[in-house]
């Protein structure tokens, strides 16, 4: 409490001292130019997995906030457990828990190409956080299939395969 107490007058001094300085009249500034060009920015969503896992088997909704950033997950029940989701766009990604025991996830596109995330690394050792990860970039604009597989392989010094997840990632342009 005695801290509190030193940082509060602390920030009282700081802001008598800034409103003093404040001019009586405001200045018009212009608003600078974007870094690029609007079509270039990369437009996408967040789409929450609470919304895909009704008719998803070996996956289930965990109602409780994770490090008070994201409300709720999914998380899926064992290696095998699959999810497959539709979506138009040119890009497409995960937004996960990366922790001690996580282990690999296995996207296959479209039913041919097949990329591999590992949601462990060198820092879960230490503490668990929200990642992500964009394996796919740049595709044609066109309707995709993406089917999520909870994988066997693991990272040597993860302790498990658990694999959980926020939101996917699907970038429109």
């Amino acid at each position: 409490d005695e801290g509190y107490l030193i940082l509060t007058e602390a920030m009282k001094n700081a802001l008598i001292r800034l409103l003093a300085e404040t001019p009586d009249t405001l200045t018009a500034r212009a608003i600078p130019a974007p870094y690029c060009e609007e079509e270039t920015i990369p437009y996408g969503k967040l789409v929450e997995m609470r919304d895909l896992v009704d008719h998803a088997e070996g996956w289930h909704f965990v109602d409780k906030p994770f490090k008070w950033r994201f409300p709720h997950y999914v998380t899926a029940d064992g290696i095998g457990s699959e999810l497959t989701y539709e979506f138009d766009g040119r890009n497409f990604g995960l937004y996960y828990i990366a922790d001690k025991d996580t282990g690999m996830i296995e996207l296959t596109l479209d039913g041919k190409e097949t990329k591999i995330v590992s949601t462990w690394d060198e820092a879960c050792k230490s503490y668990s956080r929200g990642s992500y990860a964009i394996p796919f970039k740049n595709l044609e604009k066109s309707h995709h299939t993406v089917t999520l597989r909870v994988s066997e392989k693991k990272d040597a010094e993860s302790l498990g395969n658990k694999i959980s997840i926020f939101a996917l990632l699907v970038g429109e342009n």
